[in-house]
């Protein structure tokens, strides 16, 4: 059955030439366990947990993993629904661009944590709804429908600061976690000025095998741009009674191996898209009017949502038995010193030891 999900996901989201490993193919996963005496661990005594944020104001969610509708409205409201019961089943968090009021209450009868994302056009409703959720995401850069990089001119305030915009979010909704999303097109003094800006968290959004931006070369894979975010964040000093704020990586994760590679890389959530809509039913056609995508079939919204908690039960565990092996007795242990770039070229973009060489290459040593 796993090895059929995998072929489906490859399918739909398009095959890599087998001479030619994915990003995330290219990192390899290394045992910790003989290596400095950590002990052998079973997948599950490993502890998924993680927070939604730093600080005590953060919520807590069962595992690293983070439900996203991508689907810029095209997903049909019985799929949403799917995706909402399984969000409230498993304790999993919820990311929504556009959430519709009947969703948001829903959502807070049944205590699921919603992350909310403020873009560049950003309707009474999802204001209202940024009010009670878990996660408030100021968006700065996203891919627009048409696959180009869509910059959220809005996102500063009147006087171009970031730290001004974030605090507006806060003021806004005071009992959430403030997020600074970036795009694949992020810079290095985009990066730095999110760190500065006092956010809890920055989202990372690397480029996918489905992105439209891939047929131009156009932006970092996800495992570059976490690499960047984390070594930009590690060059810049937090402003005074604040901490670093917290990695999060979107773009292209498809199973609990990527899951664990992405933790070892600094993330500590992970945000899946494609992959929950695909198990959805999606084909990514992207033929699909607003609302018609992943229409339920004989069996309902509730075959839907059977689908998906299954694929979500496998990711766990795959995740779970990759951080045992490496010697993680919880999610947040996981170093990129547990990796190493099966390539050059990935070893130069994320910074890990080059397969065979033993130590990150002489550009991560200063």
């Amino acid at each position: 059955m796993e090895a059929g999900w995998r072929e489906a996901v490859d399918g739909v989201m398009g095959r890599t030439p087998p001479a030619v490993d994915g990003p995330w193919e290219e990192l390899r996963l290394v045992s910790a366990a003989g290596r400095d005496a950590r002990p052998l661990l079973a997948p599950e005594d490993v502890d998924l947990r993680a927070p939604l944020g730093p600080g005590e104001g953060a919520r807590t969610v069962p595992a690293p993993v983070v439900l996203c509708d991508s689907s810029h409205g095209q997903l049909s409201p019985q799929a949403r629904l799917a995706m909402l019961q399984v969000a409230a089943r498993t304790g999993t968090a919820l990311r929504l661009a556009d959430p519709g009021p009947d969703l948001v209450d829903l959502a807070r009868e049944l205590d699921v944590p919603l992350w909310v994302v403020l873009g560049p056009r950003r309707p009474a409703s999802t204001v209202e709804a940024a009010r009670s959720a878990a996660v408030v995401e100021l968006q700065l850069s996203a891919i627009s429908p048409a696959g180009t990089v869509a910059r959220s001119v809005d996102a500063l305030d009147g006087k171009g600061s970031l730290a001004g915009a974030v605090a507006a979010v806060r003021a806004l909704a005071p009992a959430a976690q403030a997020w600074v999303g970036v795009g694949p097109g992020a810079s290095q003094e985009l990066l730095r000025a999110a760190a500065l800006s006092g956010a809890s968290g920055v989202l990372i959004h690397g480029r996918t095998r489905a992105s439209p931006l891939r047929r131009w070369a156009a932006g970092p894979d996800a495992p570059a741009a976490l690499s960047a975010a984390r070594r930009a964040v590690a060059r810049t000093r937090p402003p005074e009674g604040s901490v670093p704020p917290q990695l999060a990586v979107a773009g292209g994760l498809k199973d609990g191996l990527e899951v664990a590679k992405a933790l070892a890389l600094g993330a500590r959530l992970v945000v899946m898209a494609t992959a929950p809509r695909i198990a959805l039913g999606c084909e990514l056609c992207g033929g699909c009017g607003p609302g018609q995508c992943a229409s339920p079939g004989a069996d309902g919204w509730r075959g839907q949502a059977e689908r998906l908690s299954a694929h979500l039960a496998r990711v766990r565990a795959q995740a779970a038995s990759a951080l045992a092996q490496m010697g993680c007795a919880r999610a947040v242990e996981a170093r990129p010193s547990m990796l190493e770039a099966t390539t050059y070229d990935a070893a130069a973009a994320t910074g890990v030891a080059l397969a065979g060489f033993g130590e990150p290459l002489p550009m991560w040593l200063h």
